[in-house]
């Protein structure tokens, strides 16, 4: 019917069971929130939440934050 059709497109990814274990083996690997977020095709925030909501410890920081704070001058 038309609201599970609804109910199945509204849903989280996270919310799957299998998908979870997958972000979780890809944190306790050593991967960075974008490392996660390319390889998933979100984005690292989207990551950065499902890891705070579900108690996965982030370590590793992107290559590329290295390259954020610089100021030129």
């Amino acid at each position: 019917t038309r609201l599970q059709l609804l109910k199945l497109f509204m849903s989280r990814k996270i919310d799957n069971p299998e998908y979870r274990e997958k972000v979780k083996s890809m944190v306790d690997s050593g991967m960075s929130s974008h490392d996660v977020s390319m390889r998933l095709d979100c984005h690292p925030s989207t990551v950065r939440k499902w890891c705070k909501e579900f108690g996965f410890e982030l370590k590793a920081k992107s290559c590329w934050r290295a390259y954020g704070n610089k100021r030129k001058g």
